[in-house]
């Protein structure tokens, strides 16, 4: 069995909480730099070194 296979449902206040647990900060990017909208995004960590 996959790591996918894995997923199960859980609620945003359970997902907020994993998410500050872990120090994760949502990182992501409005446009491109030709102007176009952008769909970047991930999760990162607080600590990480941009």
């Amino acid at each position: 069995m996959g790591r996918s296979d894995r997923l199960e449902e859980i609620s945003w206040d359970e997902f907020f909480a994993k998410f500050e647990e872990s120090e994760l900060a949502f990182l992501y990017q409005d446009k491109k730099t030709d102007g176009e909208t952008s769909y970047f995004n991930k999760l990162v960590s607080r600590h990480e070194k941009q």
